[in-house]
């Protein structure tokens, strides 16, 4: 299992993938180098893609099960549009399990919504412990990486409404 790893990352960094993530073991997640989305791979992969303007962005899913997944590996995967209400959460899912964090920039440039969008639930995050601020970035703490779903649910569109609230 090893061999054919290191075979599909050596592939997909010859593709000019980036793998810079804690994602799933079978699930390659890698970043576009025009940053146009995330291409899932493998049952249960999901994936994400928009166009430069940001004007829409679609996210991919595969099937669970290995077998189902084998079985329909020719048909194209699952795929709807992400609602600006929910890039916030689509955002995170991806920038919270990123080694070195992420910028604020890089929220506001992928998600093309302002910073103010997600300063109520980072601050709330901050002050429970589960995220800071390094030099430049935003990132979990060691205790944060333990909870990751606990982060990701105030990213929420129901979460985020709820709190302004």
């Amino acid at each position: 299992a090893g061999r054919i790893d290191d075979v599909v990352q050596d592939g997909i960094a010859t593709m000019g993938f980036l793998n810079s993530d804690q994602g799933g073991c079978c699930e390659i997640k890698g970043t576009l180098p025009n940053d146009a989305g995330i291409l899932g791979i493998g049952a249960g992969a999901h994936g994400k893609q928009s166009d430069a303007g940001l004007r829409y962005i679609t996210r991919t899913t595969r099937l669970r099960e290995p077998r189902r997944y084998m079985s329909a590996a020719a048909q194209a995967p699952a795929s709807r549009e992400v609602e600006p209400s929910e890039r916030p959460f689509e955002f995170m899912m991806n920038a919270l399990r990123l080694s070195d964090g992420f910028a604020p920039g890089l929220f506001e440039a992928r998600t093309g919504l302002a910073w103010s969008e997600i300063e109520a639930p980072i601050g709330r995050l901050v002050a429970r412990g589960l995220i800071e601020r390094s030099a430049m970035n935003w990132r979990p703490t060691r205790h944060g990486l333990n909870f990751l779903n606990e982060l990701l649910l105030e990213f929420m569109p129901e979460t985020r409404a709820g709190a302004a609230s």
